[in-house]
């Protein structure tokens, strides 16, 4: 957290984190990408940083979205990193946001300052 706090920011993004569950070690394809747990190859430009982004996505339909009035339920170790944002900025303001690629929470704080 000394990052944010030297420079001042006053809110952090925190990504909600994989499940702790055993993970097994990726099957490389090549110097910058691997193979995921869907088959699909993953790869990552580390010139302009550590996204990393699918080399193709499977064909998709609005049929195959999930029924949004379905209980949904997060596995609370995916909330670790997040508990350590808060633990360590202060219980202060909140931001959740959902995308269809990721969730993450927005910590808003004046960060000591």
């Amino acid at each position: 957290m000394d990052f944010p706090r030297t420079l001042g920011w006053d809110y952090v993004r925190v990504l909600v984190v994989p499940v702790d569950a055993e993970h097994h070690r990726p099957r490389m394809a090549g110097p910058y990408s691997w193979i995921d747990d869907e088959e699909y190859e993953v790869s990552f430009n580390p010139e302009v940083g550590n996204i990393a982004v699918r080399a193709e996505f499977p064909d998709m339909q609005l049929k195959d979205l999930p029924d949004p009035d379905e209980h949904f339920a997060v596995e609370p170790t995916q909330l670790d990193a997040i508990r350590h944002v808060v633990k360590e900025l202060g219980d202060t303001h909140f931001h959740h946001r959902q995308s269809a690629s990721q969730r993450y929470l927005s910590v808003v704080n004046d960060c000591g300052h």
